[in-house]
C-alpha cells in the first residue's frame, strides 16, 4: 500500500514538473516550431535532466544595464590612474 502511495506521489511529481517544463519551452519566442517540438520530445524522454539544461537558455534575460550603473561600475573598476595625454614629458 505505501509503495503505491510513493508510486503515486513521484508520478505526480513527474508530471507536474514536465507540464511546467513543457510550457515553459513553448511560451519562449527564442526557439522556432521544429526546436520547440525537438525540446518537448528530449523533455517527456529525459524530463529533470533536459530541462535543466535549456532552462538558461530559454529564459529571457530582462536585466538593463542603466548609465548610472555603468558609471558605478566603471568608477569602481578604475584605479585612479588616467591618460592626460602628455606623454613622459609632461
Amino acid at each position: 500500500m505505501i509503495k503505491y502511495i510513493l508510486i503515486s506521489i513521484a508520478l505526480l511529481f513527474y508530471l507536474g514538473y514536465t507540464f511546467k517544463a513543457c510550457k515553459n519551452i513553448l511560451k519562449t519566442i527564442l526557439l522556432n516550431k521544429k526546436q520547440k517540438g525537438l525540446n518537448l520530445i528530449m523533455t517527456l524522454l529525459v524530463p529533470f535532466f533536459w530541462y535543466q539544461i535549456i532552462k538558461d537558455l530559454i529564459t529571457d534575460d530582462s536585466s538593463v544595464m542603466t548609465k548610472t550603473k555603468r558609471n558605478k561600475l566603471i568608477k569602481k573598476t578604475s584605479g585612479g590612474f588616467y591618460e592626460s595625454g602628455k606623454g613622459i614629458t609632461g
